[in-house]
């Protein structure tokens, strides 16, 4: 029986190992660079390692995919998210915002409403509340009224003005 469950296994990893260098082959094909696939396939590890709390290893693989790939918008955000979780807020401060450029230069609508959202709140949770506010309103003038991520941007301005001014919300 485990001799037959381990044939198994590794019948499964071939047949992963032959769907991913399929996808790999279609997106040559397609025109994606090497550089942007090495990029999301390091984005992946790092994922991994912010999933399983190992948030200095997830700095490093976030370095690598910023390496190949200096425009990575959900990269420089899950780089903030660890290098404040590592007591590095002026670094994650700096990833939000070039995340927000990123997303907004390529229109990733919704990358940009994340980066700025974590940007002001993490503002707000260092005592900047006016900093914290300005990019809200700065995010709410970038996005489209008629858009859900508005409504989203509102409430939280909403809720830093009045209902919680001193809340600090997680990033």
């Amino acid at each position: 029986r485990s001799i037959s469950k381990l044939i198994q296994a590794v019948q499964g990893l071939a047949r992963e190992k032959e769907e991913n260098d399929e996808r790999r082959k279609n997106e040559i094909i397609a025109g994606m660079p090497s550089f942007e696939n090495r990029a999301n396939e390091k984005y992946a590890y790092a994922v991994t390692q912010f999933d399983t709390g190992n948030y200095a290893t997830c700095v490093e693989d976030l370095e690598s995919v910023l390496k190949e790939k200096s425009t990575h918008a959900r990269g420089f955000i899950l780089y903030g998210i660890c290098a404040f979780q590592c007591g590095l807020p002026a670094r994650a401060k700096a990833a939000f915002r070039k995340a927000a450029d990123y997303a907004d230069h390529d229109g990733l609508v919704d990358v940009y409403v994340e980066a700025m959202l974590r940007f002001a709140r993490l503002e707000r949770f260092v005592g900047n509340h006016k900093e914290g506010l300005a990019i809200l309103k700065e995010a709410i003038e970038a996005v489209d009224p008629d858009s859900p991520l508005y409504i989203a941007l509102c409430y939280e301005e909403v809720q830093a003005l009045f209902a919680n001014p001193d809340r600090t919300e997680s990033l």
